[in-house]
């Protein structure tokens, strides 16, 4: 026997003409939660809890403005859904009730009961917003973990003893001594300018007695421009750069010239260069 509550007068304006009893069937009771089977042609007819749609919007609930990315979330069968652009959503469920929590970033979350009978209705979900506020965070550091981690990522360039390799025209330039170092190389071979872990020229500090040198280079960039005969010390730090050197990117390249001799005069005749004395002591040229 059929519960008689289950039975629903339909109306509908299409004819069938010598079709299977089968198709006209599936035709008329296609959106009911009646299925059939035949078995010996006899038809035999049960209930089902067949799947219910709930299709709506989620949209802020001072402006009404759509809520693109909104999540509905089922919990019981961890179903979920998201909002398209337009604040449009779709949720496919089982037959039964449901506990749907609508969340969005910046919004209180809602939990919106929803059960078979809302199929086929427009639900439209408002979700209010909050503010979010996080509690005060402290950033520290051990001192010790620091000095264990942090390395030695300066390169300090003996000149004496760099200088006794000879490059372009015999002489020793500095910009090729910093190229053999580990992570520094040049654009073009046997150009001057300097290239650290991949990086533009443009982002390297170069420093001569704490002046600024933005051109490093001459003679189509062939030679550097520093006198190899002044130089006294240079330091090229590619990592952990102090702060009082400014943000560049890549590196750091600290030059110091020669004091000179104030006692004693000294001549370099390959590069018909003199040091003297001007007034003992004192000052030289």
């Amino acid at each position: 026997m059929m519960n008689k509550s289950l039975i629903k007068i339909f109306f509908y304006g299409k004819t069938f003409s010598k079709s299977r009893l089968e198709d006209v069937l599936n035709y008329l009771l296609k959106d009911s939660k009646i299925d059939f089977i035949v078995v010996n042609r006899v038809l035999i007819f049960s209930v089902g809890d067949k799947d219910f749609t709930i299709k709506g919007r989620i949209i802020d609930s001072l402006s009404g403005e759509s809520l693109i990315g909104a999540t509905l979330l089922i919990p019981e069968n961890k179903k979920s859904s998201l909002s398209n652009k337009y604040g449009f959503y779709s949720l496919t469920l089982p037959h039964g009730n449901y506990n749907c929590f609508v969340s969005y970033l910046g919004y209180k979350t809602r939990i919106i009961r929803l059960n078979s009978e809302q199929e086929g209705g427009y639900l439209l979900i408002k979700l209010a917003p909050t503010d979010l506020s996080l509690s005060e965070v402290v950033v520290g550091v051990d001192s010790s973990l620091l000095a264990q981690h942090t390395g030695n990522f300066t390169d300090k360039i003996n000149w004496f003893q760099a200088r006794k390799n000879a490059f372009y025209k015999g002489e020793a330039d500095i910009m090729k001594v910093l190229q053999m170092q580990n992570g520094i190389n040049g654009l073009t071979e046997g150009g001057s300018n300097l290239f650290v872990r991949g990086s533009g020229k443009d982002q390297n500090l170069i420093l001569l007695d704490e002046a600024v040198v933005y051109n490093p280079s001459h003679l189509f960039g062939v030679t550097s421009i520093f006198n190899p005969d002044i130089l006294k010390n240079t330091q090229m730090y590619k990592d952990a750069i102090p702060a009082n050197w400014g943000g560049r990117l890549s590196s750091i390249m600290d030059m110091s010239t020669r004091d000179g001799d104030v006692n004693n005069l000294h001549v370099f005749w390959w590069n018909k260069y003199a040091c003297c004395k001007v007034r003992r002591g004192r000052s030289f040229y």
